[in-house]
This record gives structure tokens, sequence and C-alpha cells, in this order.
């Protein structure tokens, strides 16, 4: 069944108008009268983070309540709410989505100022009505959101920004002072608008860092100076000339448009601040998070993280234990909750909706509570404890939307990534017990058949055996009682290895004498070999753990030795140059093909062989390879040109050793 693709939306404007909601209702009832999808725009001026927190909350309840209906939620940012309406409906013609509905509303309230300020509902009506139709709403109550006090921001204003507006002032009448006793009076003219210039300069200054309020205070301060210090009379806040008059009044009004702007540059400039500090939280989230893999560790890091980055408590809730219908406490284990907040968090989990402060079940809620949601459904709940004294905004709602989407995003990996890794345990753990098994039932078992076979002849019939026939059938068993020994100690060097129990002991030692000793303990494995040793040119020493480093040798010259038909030498070199120390051995048979070189070392790889015949349990060139790596050096294989491998160990630190010196003795 095909789906029918929308050709058009009905958009919804709201403010922060106390029954802005009413909107929202009247867009989705014209959204399902239409059968068209619906959108909430809502335009963020600079003079938003100047709201009281009472409209900030009502505009962040607002876009919580309109997503949970369905529609698509747009804030945009402008100096302009009307323009950037006009604009927005103008450029979705352009996309795949035109609006063909706009829903605005118009606040019916007599007071001048605040229908002045309250927007220009006929203005939009008049622009937007050839290219959608628009529906006006008619908004009943008085519209305080932005009333005298809000938008100058004398709710925000401190003491001490008003002192530093003064102090500024004061710089700025120094600074005219001591211009006038540096310069001369033909080159520096004393006029009120040569001064002018000089405060107008601290007004934007205190604009730009300070905000409206101070800047005024600068402005106005300023005036009074320029009025007593630098106009006939003197020392009088008189003025004797009309044109003084004129030129105080415009310095006046320019002042005041330099503060407004400068306030208003400083508002977009702290909104640019927050929507960056908030992607960097996120990022920084992500990043922290990046490298844990324990749910326990990447709990505490996200609440460190967000504790650190929101400066507010946070908290962590799981599914409820059977019983219950509150979310169990996650991370930290200790978290303080009334009442109203444990009912909020209830709803939260049960319903999949935000709430909490600035969202549905909010009344005496201090923690605003957010679901934790994953493609496979709910997994949690994250809750934030909201200062008292602290504005949120529906910026700072979606923030944490944002937040606890990517909490779940991260919750989830870490959870895949444990699943992964227990199956890939279960696999290698599977892969060790087939092998162990086919180790025991063949590898183990012919030695042992064999020491068996060996030790009965000769228990029963040893008067009737020559002395050659008992060497013969001791020889035999001593030779496959080592081989079995070989067997079962490389199973446990591997686990040993893997586990990190082995603490390699490094020092330095002689190469040639680790091969004297690996060649005196495999001489009945050498009886029918000859092992060709090319000593190095010079006597040199390496670091490395002795005892892991004849375990080296011995694996390399067993596999050697595998390998080769009978009657061939197993050659060994050992050679040294400025980087490090290289110890090569080949042997004589069939070679390997290039396409193995890398894999020959992984484990149970020789049982993948067409050779799987011969002796062994497919870990001794693993082993090698791990005892390498500890030491920080490489082990390669390459293929002679006249038949045979060559394995080639380079070890990165060596030096030539030498020999005391002797004192003669008199």
């Amino acid at each position: 069944m095909s789906v029918k693709k929308a050709s058009a939306c009905v958009l919804v404007c709201i403010n922060q108008h106390p029954k802005s909601r009413a909107l929202l209702y009247a867009g989705a009832k014209k959204a399902r009268e239409e059968k068209l999808p619906w959108m909430v725009l809502y335009v963020e001026e600079p003079s938003y983070y100047q709201l009281s927190n009472e409209a900030r909350d009502h505009i962040l309840k607002c876009l919580t309540r309109a997503e949970e209906m369905g529609a698509e939620i747009i804030r945009l940012q402008a100096p302009n709410v009307d323009q950037a309406i006009t604009s927005f409906v103008k450029s979705s013609l352009q996309g795949s989505l035109p609006v063909k509905h706009i829903i605005i509303g118009a606040p019916d309230n007599r007071k001048f100022l605040p229908r002045l300020f309250a927007g220009h509902t006929s203005g939009i009506s008049s622009r937007l009505s050839t290219i959608c139709e628009v529906h006006v709403v008619p908004l009943k109550g008085d519209y305080d959101g932005r009333n005298w006090m809000a938008m100058l921001g004398i709710e925000r204003v401190e003491l001490k920004e008003i002192i530093f507006s003064l102090m500024s002032v004061g710089v700025a009448l120094l600074a005219a002072e001591m211009l006038k006793k540096m310069m001369a009076d033909y080159i520096f003219l004393l006029q009120p608008q040569n001064i002018a210039l000089i405060f107008l300069i601290s007004v934007v200054f205190v604009g730009g860092r300070w905000g409206l309020i101070p800047a005024l205070i600068a402005a106005f301060t300023s005036h009074f100076i320029i009025n007593y210090f630098y106009v006939k009379p003197y020392f009088f806040f008189t003025l004797s000339q009309a044109t003084d008059v004129i030129n105080l009044l415009l310095f006046l009004v320019a002042a005041i448009m330099v503060a407004l702007f400068s306030s208003h540059t400083r508002a977009y400039a702290q909104s640019a601040v927050k929507r960056e500090k908030r992607t960097q939280a996120l990022y920084q989230l992500q990043r922290l998070t990046s490298e844990n893999q324990s749910h326990f560790d990447a709990l505490k890091t996200m609440h460190d993280a967000l504790h650190n980055l929101l400066e507010m408590e946070v908290a962590f809730f799981r599914a409820p234990d059977e019983g219950s219908e509150i979310p169990q406490t996650e991370y930290p284990m200790e978290v303080d909750l009334d009442d109203a907040s444990r009912e909020a968090l209830r709803l939260c989990w049960r319903d999949a909706i935000t709430t909490g402060m600035g969202g549905p079940y909010s009344r005496g809620v201090q923690w605003r509570f957010e679901p934790m949601f994953t493609n496979t459904g709910l997994m949690g709940v994250i809750g934030v404890k909201v200062p008292m004294l602290l504005s949120i905004d529906s910026s700072f709602g979606r923030l944490l939307s944002a937040v606890s989407d990517q909490c779940a995003s991260i919750m989830q990996r870490i959870s895949l990534t444990r699943k992964m890794e227990d199956a890939k345990i279960s696999e290698e753990k599977e892969k060790l017990r087939s092998l162990l098994l086919s180790a025991v039932s063949h590898d183990l078992k012919t030695p042992l058949a064999s020491i068996i076979g060996s030790l009965s002849v000769y228990h029963s019939m040893a008067d009737k055996l020559s002395d050659e026939h008992k060497l013969t059938l001791t020889t035999t068993a001593l030779d496959e009682a080592q081989r079995l020994d070989s067997f079962i100690s490389n199973i446990l060097d591997m686990t040993r290895l893997e586990s990190g129990h082995v603490k390699f002991k490094f020092d330095w030692h002689d190469p040639v004498a680790l091969l004297n000793r690996v060649s005196k303990r495999m001489r009945n494995r050498l009886r029918e070999r000859e092992l060709k040793f090319y000593e190095p040119d010079i006597h040199a020493e390496v670091w490395v753990d002795g005892v892991m480093t004849e375990q080296l040798l011995q694996n390399l010259i067993d596999n050697a030795i595998k390998y080769s038909p009978a009657g061939t030498p197993v050659e060994v070199w050992m050679e040294m140059n400025k980087r490090q120390f290289i110890i090569k051995i080949r042997d004589h048979g069939k070679g390997i093909p290039e396409n193995m070189h890398v894999r020959i070392f992984d484990k149970y790889e020789r049982l993948q062989k067409e050779d799987s015949q011969v002796a062994g349990t497919g870990l001794g060139l693993a082993i090698c390879r791990s005892i390498v790596e500890q030491m920080s050096g490489t082990i390669t294989i390459s293929n002679h040109e006249e038949g045979g491998a060559i394995f080639e160990v380079a070890l990165p630190k060596s030096r030539v050793h030498k020999e005391p010196k002797l004192e003669a003795k008199t």
C-alpha cells in the first residue's frame, strides 16, 4: 500500500502570550481537517533572554506540548518577528513542503504599549494573504510577557554592572581632562561635540559589555557631565544658548541609540555563546564516553560530564522493579526526590513523555525528566534538577532532549559492544574446547598410546628383549613423553599469555647462550637433524626476558623440525644492525603460501591446513608472536628461493657486549 506524500503543511506561529496554547489546538484541528502535517514556529528575538521566568517557562511548555501532539518544532533567531515569519513562509514555497495555512494569534489587549510590542498581526496578514490562507485566532488576556521591566532587562541588572558603567564614564572624563592638559587649544578645540565623542565611546563599551540598562545609565551620566563641565556657564546645570541645548539633546539621542544597538548585539552574542556551549556539551559527551566499555563507567562519565557542563544535579533511572511503577535510581545511587518529583518520574516512564519543570505535571517540581529512547524502545530516564534561580527556555528543553537521545545511543552502543564481546568470547571458548577435544582425542592420545605400548612391551617381555630393543622402546617412550609435554606446555603458555598473568623480566642476555641452552634441551628432537648456526660478527646482547626468549627459539626450531624432510638441517642466523638485532630460522620444507604469511601466526590456523597430520596443537607460532610483541619486537615470514620457510625475529633493543679489562698485576 503506497503512502501519499504531503504536498503542503499547516504553520502555527506562537509567542509568549499566556493563551498561545490555543493556537496549538487550532493548528492540530486544521491539520486533521486538511490531512496535512503541521509545524510550530517560534521566533526568538534578542530580548528573549530578558523575559521573565514565567514567560520563558510558558514557551517551553508550549513547544513541548506541540511536539507531543505530533508537530514539527522550528525555532528561528531573528531581530524582527513578522519579517522572520514572512521570510520563512516565502522560502517554503521553494521547498518540498510549502505553507498552505498559517495560524497566528491576535492579542485582545487595549493597552497601547503592550499592543505595540506584541507583534504586527495585521502586517503579517496583509503580506501573506496572497501566498497562503491566514487564520487569525483572538487571544484573550493581558499580554504581559514583554513588559517594560523585562524588555529593558532591569530584572537582571546587578549593582556591580551599574558601578562599572559609572567607572567607565569616569575613565572617559579622565581621558578628556588629560587631552585638555596635554594639547594646546588650537589643536584640541574644547567644544562639547568633541568631548561627546569620548563619552560616546564609553557608552558603546558599556552597552556591549554589560547590556542596555548600564549603557543608558552611562549615557545619561555622560550627558550631565558634559553639561556641567564643558558647556557654559561651567559648573552649573544651565544652558545659555539654544545650540548647546541642541548639541546635548543630539548627544543624548545618539547615546541612547548606541546603547540600544550595542545591547542588541550583545544579546545576539550571548545567544550564540549559549548555542555553542550546548553544541560543545553534546560533542564532549560523545568524546568522553567513546572509550568506555562498561555500563557503570559510561554512566559515571556521562553523569560527571553533564554535571560539569550544565552545572546542575543529574541522575539516571532504569526500569521499575517488579511490583513498582517508579523507575529505580541507577546512578548516582542516592537521589533525593520529593513526592511531586517521584510522581513526575513515574508519569515520564509510564507515558514516555517529558515531565517536570517546563513540561506536563510541573506543579511544585524542580526536576525535569526526559525519556531515553533507542530504536528498540524506552531504556531509561534522565533527570536534571534545575536551580530555583535559573531561567530555562525552549532551547534548554531541546538540549536536554538531545542529551537524552545521545545518552541512550551511548548506552545502546555499549550494550551491543558487550554482547558482541560476549559472543566473541563464547566463540573463542567453543573453539578452544574443540581444540582441546581434538588434542585429547588425537594429538595427546597418540603419544600416550606410544608410551603405553612401549612400556607395556618392555614390562611384559623384559627378559626376552635384547639391549638394542630395550633401548628402542625406552627411547620411543621418552620422545613421546617429551612431545606430550610440549603439547600441554603450549596450551598452558597460550592461556597464560592471553590472560596477562605472565610478567616479563627484562635484562641484558647473550642470544648465543640462549640458543645453546635451547639446543641442549632439544637434543633428543635434534638427534636426526643438524642445527647449523651462523654466529654474528660481533658479540652482542639483547634486552629481553631470557626464559620467554628461550621458549620463542624452542617453538621456532620445533616448527622447523616438524615441517622439514628427515635428514635436512635447521639453519639459524644472528646479526646486528644499527636499529635492531635479527634472528632468522630456516627449515627445508615446502614453504608457506604468501596468502598465509599473516594468518599462520593465528591460533588454531594449523588445524585448517592440509598437513594437519603433523602432531601439534597449532599454538606454537601464536605463542611466538605473543612473546615477540610483549618484547616490542616483530616476527615475519618469507620463503627461501631454494625452498623452505624463513622466520625472522627483530628485537629492537641491543648493544655490543664489551669484555671487562683485566688489570695487570705486578
